[in-house]
């Protein structure tokens, strides 16, 4: 099982008792596992969101995540500036709307709301949006003097 990833000790708790192991050797094969540091739970905080963060989750639905997980991400040093700032999330919402199309109805809110629903606060997300769909009336504005 940790050979494919990283996993949460009580990820791993639920996934052992889920494929049918007694309490007893659940506790034992988390704790040998713990201290050959196989398991570790600072190591799998920081993979998985690092991941997410790739993959363009927002600090708000990885948190959600991983307390569905079991897991806290505050019990990590220096959590959440050292994963997350202002900028950075920007750019990252920016990035996903830059993949997106347009939509010719309620553009901001349908825009914001999609932002949202990858777990960026409102304030990035509408930041975003706007600095997107003003490029867009620029490019659009461009296009008309031609």
């Amino acid at each position: 099982m940790l050979g494919r990833r990283e996993y949460g000790a009580h990820e791993a708790e639920r996934k052992l008792h889920q494929a049918g192991f007694r309490r007893g050797a659940i506790e034992h094969a988390l704790k040998r596992a713990q201290e050959l540091r196989f398991l570790d739970e600072e190591r799998f905080l920081r993979s998985y969101i690092d991941e997410r963060i790739r993959r363009g989750w927002g600090r708000i639905k990885i948190e959600a995540d991983l307390r569905r997980r079991g897991a806290d991400p505050f019990s990590l040093e220096g959590y959440p500036e050292a994963f997350f700032s202002i900028e950075d999330d920007r750019a990252r919402a920016s990035a996903l709307l830059e993949r997106k199309p347009i939509p010719e109805h309620n553009a901001f809110e349908r825009l914001v709301r999609h932002l949202m629903s990858k777990g960026f606060s409102y304030t990035v997300a509408a930041d975003a949006v706007r600095s997107r769909l003003a490029s867009v009336e620029y490019a659009d504005d461009a296009d008309d003097s031609v």
